[in-house]
């Protein structure tokens, strides 16, 4: 296998935590979850245990191989800066565990769900908590899904294998995680204004667009 063909299995990788974290962390929420109507959601979840079971494997899925997906690039740029390519691997080793910490609390919503002992009240104030602690994990990790971004925008811009647009966003991407993370906890009503959804436009266009860049062109060999 060529050195452009694996950066195109890299660019498969992406992809895949792309959709697979598309699926889980955007589609299934917005069709069962609502954090201010618990019981709707309860209600939603039973009705659709196999949906919710399958954005929960789904999610793992994401954060495998967002695992694997920068340790597959850090060759292509450790011969540019390797102490920035290490960085880049790192944040992401920090971001996958918390990650996978706040799915625990979905598979704990399912075990209890299949508990048939539990006042309606009781399961009420359970799913409440079990979620709010899900979210205020995901929040911690997204900081590091955005740092992430940064390094790697920046490697990919002084190496030349990735196009410079797409580095920017990437970079801009990253910074907007971090406006995000502070916006919600310093700003009241940050999340009914404007900024979470235009922040996440540079990451998402970054992000897509180098994940085909890598499919489709793939990287060449350093010469």
């Amino acid at each position: 296998m060529t050195r452009t063909e694996k950066s195109r299995l890299e660019g498969i990788i992406y992809l895949f935590s792309v959709l697979t974290g598309l699926f889980s962390l955007m589609y299934v929420p917005r069709q069962l979850i609502f954090i201010r109507d618990i019981e709707s959601t309860i209600i939603n979840i039973q009705d659709n245990i196999i949906l919710f079971g399958l954005a929960i494997l789904s999610e793992l899925l994401c954060y495998i191989a967002f695992f694997i997906l920068p340790i597959a690039l850090y060759r292509h740029f450790e011969f540019h800066n390797r102490q920035i390519a290490v960085i880049m691997v790192g944040l992401v080793m920090i971001a996958v565990p918390i990650s996978c910490f706040a799915v625990s609390n979905k598979v704990e919503i399912l075990e209890f769900l299949n508990e048939t002992n539990f006042q309606s009240e009781k399961l009420q104030e359970i799913m409440y908590l079990k979620l709010k602690s899900y979210y205020g994990a995901i929040k911690t990790a997204s900081i590091f899904w955005g740092l992430w971004l940064i390094p790697f925008g920046y490697l990919g811009y002084i190496s030349n294998k990735i196009p410079k647009a797409l580095c920017v966003l990437l970079i801009i991407g990253g910074i907007g995680y971090q406006i995000n993370f502070v916006g919600h906890i310093l700003v009241p009503g940050f999340k009914e204004t404007i900024i979470p959804k235009i922040s996440k436009i540079p990451s998402t266009i970054g992000e897509i667009g180098t994940c085909l860049w890598l499919l489709i062109v793939g990287i060449e060999k350093p010469k």
